[in-house]
């Protein structure tokens, strides 16, 4: 329940830290050891690792970035891919998906990969922000990745 805590914590500290900046995608990490305490993790600012421009993509595009994750020896490799297969009441729609990765080496095997997660992401006129996170324990330390993509696009209300 600590972990989950903690994670919920990291999820809180990227959502408030990064800029209203619209058609990027931000990639930020927190690590900090397991024995800090709840009341000083609030306290920390995530990393900004890199920024992706979504200003201009096509279906088709991909756009991928490996980096090293700060204060450990882990890396995180991060593939935004926009494509037209989200398919939702039998119609294919425009999305974006986003991959993270958190490695052990800058190599991507499955051997070095310690966590992974995907999500896909509707990219319409509706779409204003999302973001998926991963969270791992490794060497004393938790570590977070988050990506947050935000667009410009306004609802039609």
């Amino acid at each position: 329940m600590k972990w989950l805590t903690g994670s919920v914590i990291f999820t809180i500290l990227f959502c408030l830290s990064i800029e209203a900046q619209t058609d990027v995608c931000t990639i930020s990490s927190v690590a900090v050891h397991l024995k800090t305490r709840k009341q000083n993790i609030e306290k920390l600012r995530p990393n900004e690792l890199a920024k992706i421009d979504i200003s201009g993509v096509t279906e088709g595009s991909q756009i991928s970035r490996s980096l090293r994750i700060p204060g450990t020896s882990l890396y995180t490799y991060v593939e935004v891919f926009f494509d037209d297969d989200l398919k939702f009441y039998d119609n294919l729609h425009d999305a974006i998906t986003v991959w993270i990765l958190v490695l052990r080496n800058r190599q991507r095997t499955d051997g070095n990969t310690i966590s992974k997660v995907r999500t896909q992401i509707a990219f319409d006129e509706h779409f204003k922000q999302s973001s998926v996170t991963t969270a791992v324990k490794y060497g004393g330390k938790r570590v977070a990745v988050e990506v947050m993509c935000r667009g410009k696009k306004v609802v039609d209300e």
